[in-house]
C-alpha cells in the first residue's frame, strides 16, 4: 500500500537535531559493557542523573535493597541510573522506589529467588492518583506493548538487577528456558473499567503505591 506524504513530512518538522553517530556509539558502548537487557538503553549524562535524583528527597547513597549473599546493594542513585537507562522520565522514579521498597519489605529478591532456574520477575501493582499523572494504562492490554510508563518502570527493576546485582542471563541466573515476560511488569491496580477478578493485597503481594 501507497503511503501518501507532504513533503516536508509534517511529522518532522519539530524533530531535533542530535548527532546520531555519537548517539549509536555510546549505545555500542553500554552494550559492550553488558549494561543493557538486550535492548538499545538511553545513554545517561550527569545533569540527566540530576533529574531523577532531583524527585526525591533520599540521599543518593542510601540503601534501597541488599543482596547479602552477593555482596551486594542497590543505591538510590544506582536505581536512577538505570530508570533513566529503561528509559524512563525522570516523573516515574518516585514510582521506581516505591517498586525497590516493596521489593524490599516483600522480602524474596534479597533470598536469590532472582538466581534460580525458575526465570522469576517481579510483578509491580501500582496505585494511587498517580497511575493517571504518569499514564499507567489500566484500561486493557496492560501486559502488553504500547505504554511507556508500564515498559519502562518494570524494565528500570530489570536493569538494575544485571547492573547493580550482577543478574546477568546464563552467569547468576540460569533458567533453562527463559520466559517471554521476564522483565518486571509495572501494571496498575484499579476497580474501573479493567475485566478480570478484584486484586487484593496479601502478605505475599505487596503493591508499589506512590501519591
Amino acid at each position: 500500500m501507497q503511503r501518501h506524504t507532504s513533503e516536508p513530512d509534517a511529522d518532522l518538522v519539530d524533530r531535533p537535531e542530535v548527532d546520531i553517530a555519537g548517539l549509536r556509539e555510546l549505545m555500542e558502548f553500554y552494550a559492550r559493557k553488558g549494561w543493557t537487557d538486550g535492548l538499545p538503553v538511553m545513554p545517561v549524562t550527569q545533569s540527566y542523573l540530576q533529574e531523577f535524583l532531583d524527585r526525591t528527597e533520599r540521599d543518593a547513597d542510601d540503601v534501597l535493597l541488599r543482596m547479602p549473599h552477593l555482596n551486594r546493594v542497590c543505591t538510590v542513585r544506582a536505581a536512577a541510573i538505570n530508570a533513566a537507562m529503561a528509559g524512563c522520565l525522570p516523573e516515574y522514579f518516585p514510582v521506581v522506589l516505591s517498586a525497590w521498597d516493596a521489593l524490599a519489605m516483600e522480602g524474596y529478591a534479597g533470598k536469590g529467588i532472582w538466581q534460580s532456574t525458575t526465570g522469576t520477575a517481579p510483578l509491580l501493582l501500582v496505585n494511587g492518583p498517580v497511575r493517571g499523572r504518569l499514564g499507567i494504562n489500566s484500561r486493557g492490554n496492560v501486559f502488553g506493548s504500547g505504554f511507556r510508563a508500564n515498559a519502562t518502570i518494570g524494565r528500570a527493576i530489570r536493569l538494575t538487577a544485571i547492573n547493580a546485582f550482577g543478574l546477568h542471563p546464563t552467569s547468576s541466573t540460569r533458567p533453562p528456558r527463559g520466559r517471554p515476560r521476564s522483565t518486571a511488569r509495572a501494571s496498575p491496580r484499579t476497580r474501573r473499567r479493567a475485566p478480570g477478578h478484584r486484586c487484593t493485597r496479601t502478605s505475599a503481594s505487596t503493591p508499589a503505591t506512590a501519591r
